[in-house]
């Protein structure tokens, strides 16, 4: 049985049985020794008696933890280790109180994030690991990873503490599988030791029994004492195998438990390289992004510094215009230039007449006109940028010279027509505009005329290098500099009612102040109350103020007086006593009537009244009780002013405006703040307030459209030649004339009312069985003071179609492209070019007119053979010999004539081309076309009284007077005949 043993009793501290270089100490066994162990001991004299060592059993094995290794040479038992643990128990002490003072002292060390914490070197290895130390460690490891500092990355992470605890973990781990894998090479050494110790002891056993059975074939005690032990050292050598199995197999996942520690710890080490290049790159991000605010702060000084220098340059610029303008506002007196020497450019137009395309004047002796070309330049499209409320009125010009420098020496003087009416000039002015980098800039420009050219007006601006050149015409402009320290009155140039008074220190600094008036006449309004469905409700408004403000605010506010009509139902009887009142001074007082007599003047007077209504407003109309609506509502003699203003493109009400009526058709309010336009509205009392802003933006719209027709004429004795104009509705009549006088007097009829703005561009397309044969644009732009016009030549696109028709027929179609804001944007007004909006192309159809050509023969060699055509009724008026006397002493009105005939356009113009391609005269196209109608004629007709009348409707009464009396005499004649 085992007794006592002694041995190692501080192996529980490092992990290992024994110390290296240390031999283990020999413990006594006690055992009740048999007569069968001596005399096998006897047998076997060689045998060496197996020391015994013990060691604790690591603290990993958790199976049995109260007990201790027993090691020898052949064999490892387990025995209780409590009084070997008491031995270590003071030693073990000391040290963990050391090692934990020490990893105290560490905790408590500075934990400022800008100075990494020095962790002391870790003194184990694997000859002298310490598997409670290390847990120990990896519990405070585990604990001061849990710190905020760790787990929240930001700009200030420590990066070198966390890097140095990770290098602590990472060498404790492999400390920790260094210990397992010698651990488990001791215990694989140990089994197959065990085992070899095991085979022995059960070869000797066996030999031994052998031998006795042998010697003597009788069982004793001392072999069954033998049998016991053998069978009872058999269970502790299973018991053994069994620890050794269970110890390789916590080994085992000791050294799994190591390798994902290792695991953990390269992904730790990884982390903590990811983490280092995230804060390095942030780091560099921060240093970029410093650098890149330095560079940007640097240059945003720099581009504030243009800025301002630029916009000093603007100022000083601004001020030299301002001041030119002003200058020339007031300027009357001559010139120097005025005695210059004018040279004349002209060109030859579309009409074949030739125009003034521009004088120029420079300086004597340093300008001749052939250093100088000028031509008119070809419409294009985006060629010309319309500002609001601008028209084009002369042609668009380039300049040039022959050796291609664009810059003068000297600056000219270039005057360029237009085509500004008197009427218009009222309250527009002419500008000459400029093509400067791309963009057109408004030139100083003054109205001259000239003696070779007095019918013709010309708008004359410097000129200091060769560019493109053009007139536009625009609401008068004011320039005014306001200073604040002094009270100003300003006053429009169109309207002297139109003023604002602004009172001393009203302003912060000095102002450049522009002022401009769009009138709203009474046809204008009148229009726009017809074709509007709500324009019934505005019964009067003033003309549309534009400002320029420089500053955001007033400290004190302006009084405005402005023009407004008033209402016009006020206005009649406001007439109506004016004109009764000078009728009374006219008609001198009479003496005394009596009350018969002053009745029956009343009366008279009554009717008289009745009368003038009648014929001033028409019919009267019925009234109407309906909802409280009564009597007539467009003669409603209460209304609304209101004051409107825009600002930021939209238009706004002044609820809070106090206006007064000072006359019958000026009123004054005060303007408290900077504002882009405004004007005063007078509207029904039942108008709400957005109804009225919809009134006021809708006529801002309607100012801006332009309502024409289109007119397609053919001359009649070309019908292939074809002539189409836009034109404004107020000038239809004078251009059909001015068409006819060039001959083209036939056509189909005008198109319906086109609704297009200022600068639209109208494109061509040609339908149907005729097509153009010219060159001519596709586009046209249109403008309201320059004909849109353009010429061209057609003819049928298949001679072998539309065969059931008398003639070719076509369709041109009209389409309008236009520029949209695709954004609703502030419009500045400038005294220059402004940059346009963000804008897109559309397009529409407006219009479509048919065309109709003759069917002539396409390949006209000579004149068709017909057959003879004679009169064989001699005995009539109307003979050959009365048709040849008409065709003498007819002149171009034949072709009404041939009208008022009923001859067809078909027919005549069939005459008229037999006449250019035969050798004809015009006294044969005229009797082929009264043959003409003599062969078409009812027999039954009185031919006399139809060929008078359509003379008679030809102004040729004379040759009517002829063929009366021819006439007249032919029935003399017959009636003579039937007498006799």
């Amino acid at each position: 049985m085992p007794g006592e043993i002694k041995g190692h009793g501080s192996s529980a501290n490092h992990g290992h049985g024994h110390k290296p270089g240390q031999e283990p100490e020999e413990t006594t066994v006690n055992r009740k020794t048999t007569k069968g162990a001596n005399k096998a001991t006897k047998n076997k004299p060689n045998k060496v008696k197996p020391q015994k060592v013990v060691s604790e059993r690591p603290d990993h094995l958790e199976e049995d933890g109260n007990a201790a290794v027993l090691q020898s040479q052949h064999e490892t038992v387990y025995v209780p280790f409590d009084q070997k643990r008491e031995e270590t128990t003071f030693t073990d002490q000391k040290r963990e109180e050391r090692e934990n003072k020490e990893f105290a002292d560490f905790k408590t060390q500075d934990s400022s994030r800008s100075e990494p914490k020095q962790y002391p070197q870790s003194y184990i290895t694997p000859a002298n690991f310490n598997v409670r130390e290390f847990n120990t460690n990896l519990t405070e490891f585990i604990r001061t990873l849990d710190d905020p500092r760790f787990s929240q990355v930001d700009q200030e992470y420590p990066v070198k503490e966390f890097t140095s605890i990770i290098g602590m973990i990472t060498k404790s781990v492999n400390d920790y599988r260094q210990h397992t894998h010698d651990s488990q090479l001791q215990l694989e050494h140990l089994r197959e030791r065990m085992k070899t110790i095991k085979e022995s002891l059960h070869f000797s056993v066996s030999r031994q029994a052998m031998d006795l059975r042998a010697e003597d074939a009788h069982q004793t005690q001392e072999e069954l004492d033998l049998t016991a032990k053998l069978t009872q050292l058999n269970a502790i050598l299973a018991q053994a195998h069994a620890d050794v199995t269970e110890a390789l197999r916590l080994a085992a996942e000791t050294q799994s438990l190591a390798i994902k520690s290792n695991i953990a710890a390269d992904k730790a080490r990884e982390e903590t390289r990811r983490l280092e290049e995230e804060i390095e790159k942030r780091e560099n991000a921060e240093k970029k992004k410093k650098e890149e605010d330095t560079r940007r702060k640097e240059e945003d000084k720099k581009r504030k510094e243009e800025e301002e220098k630029k916009l000093q340059e603007e100022r000083q610029r601004k001020e030299e215009e301002w001041r030119k303008m002003e200058t020339l506002q007031n300027e009357k007196m001559s010139q120097p230039y005025d005695s210059w020497i004018p040279v004349p450019y002209v060109h030859v137009n579309e009409s074949g007449e030739t125009e003034v395309t521009c004088i120029a004047r420079g300086l004597p002796g340093h300008f001749d006109e052939h250093n100088v070309s000028c031509k008119v330049a070809k419409e294009m499209e985006g060629l010309i940028t319309y500002q609001p409320n601008e028209e084009l009125i002369s042609h668009v010009i380039e300049l040039s010279s022959q050796d291609g420098n664009t810059q003068l020496k000297h600056p000219i003087y270039v005057a360029i027509p237009h085509v500004l009416s008197r009427s218009t000039a009222q309250s527009k002015e002419a500008v000459v505009k400029a093509m400067v980098e791309g963009e057109w800039k408004d030139l100083p420009t003054r109205d001259v005329t000239f003696d070779t050219h007095k019918d013709t007006k010309f708008a004359q601006a410097e000129v200091r290098h060769l560019t493109t050149l053009l007139v536009m015409s625009r609401f008068k402009r004011d320039y005014i500099t306001l200073m604040p320290n002094k009270g100003c009155k300003a006053v429009s140039s169109f309207d002297q009612r139109i003023t604002l008074d602004i009172e001393k220190d009203t302003l912060v600094k000095k102002e450049h102040f522009l002022l401009q008036v769009q009138p709203v006449d009474s046809g204008t309004l009148q229009d726009f109350r017809s074709r509007q469905p709500q324009g019934k409700s505005l019964l009067s408004s003033s003309s549309i103020v534009y400002t320029q403000w420089e500053t955001i605010q007033f400290k004190k506010p302006i009084q405005v007086t402005l023009p407004c009509p008033p209402n016009p139902a006020k206005a009649k009887k406001l007439a109506l006593a004016r004109k009764l009142k000078e009728e009374k001074m006219k008609n001198p007082a009479k003496p005394p009537m009596p009350i018969e007599e002053q009745e029956k003047e009343k009366e008279r007077e009554r009717k008289r009244m009745q009368e003038y209504i009648e014929t001033e407003s028409g019919p009267a109309k019925v009234s109407k009780w309906y909802m409280g609506d009564y009597a007539n509502t467009d003669e409603e003699e209460n209304d609304s002013v209101h004051l409107v203003y825009m600002q930021a493109g939209r238009w706004f009400r002044q609820a809070d405006a106090i206006i007064k009526q000072i006359k019958v058709d000026v009123v004054t309010f005060h303007l408290t703040f900077p504002v882009e336009r405004f004007m005063v509205v007078r509207t029904r009392t039942t108008t709400d307030d957005e109804t009225v802003l919809a009134l006021v933006n809708a006529l801002n719209e309607f100012l801006g459209k332009r309502f024409v027709e289109v007119v397609v004429r053919q001359k009649t004795d070309n019908p292939f030649e074809v002539a189409l104009q836009v034109t404004p509705i107020s000038r239809l009549d004078q251009v059909v004339k001015h068409l006819a006088q060039h001959g083209f007097d036939s056509g189909p009829a005008p198109s319906h009312v086109l609704c297009l703005q200022e600068g639209d561009i109208i494109e061509l397309e040609f339908s149907g069985n005729i097509e153009c044969t010219d060159n001519v644009p596709d586009q046209l732009i249109y403008k309201s003071n320059v004909p849109t016009v353009t010429y061209f030549t057609v003819k049928e696109e298949n001679k072998f179609r539309q065969k059931e028709h008398e003639y070719f027929s076509g369709l041109i179609c009209l389409s309008r492209k236009y520029l949209q804001p695709t954004q609703k944007s502030k419009k500045p007004m400038t005294t220059g070019q402004g940059h346009d909006d963000q804008r897109e192309w559309k397009s529409e159809r407006i219009c479509s007119l048919q065309l109709n050509i003759p069917k002539y023969h396409l390949t006209p060699n000579a004149e068709p053979l017909k057959a003879p055509v004679q009169i064989t009724d001699t005995t009539g008026p109307v003979d050959k010999d009365l048709l040849m006397t008409l065709a003498d002493q007819m002149g171009d009105e034949w072709k009404k004539v041939a009208h008022y005939l009923g001859v067809h356009k078909a027919r005549v113009q069939a005459i008229i081309r037999n006449v250019t391609v035969g050798e004809r005269s015009e006294r044969d196209a005229k009797y082929d076309m009264l043959l003409t109608w003599i062969k078409g004629a009812a027999k039954a007709l009185d031919k006399v009284s139809a060929l008078s009348a359509a003379l008679d409707n030809s102004d040729r009464n004379d040759l009517a007077e002829t063929v009366r009396r021819r006439g007249k005499g032919s029935l003399d004649t017959r009636r003579m005949t039937l007498v006799s």
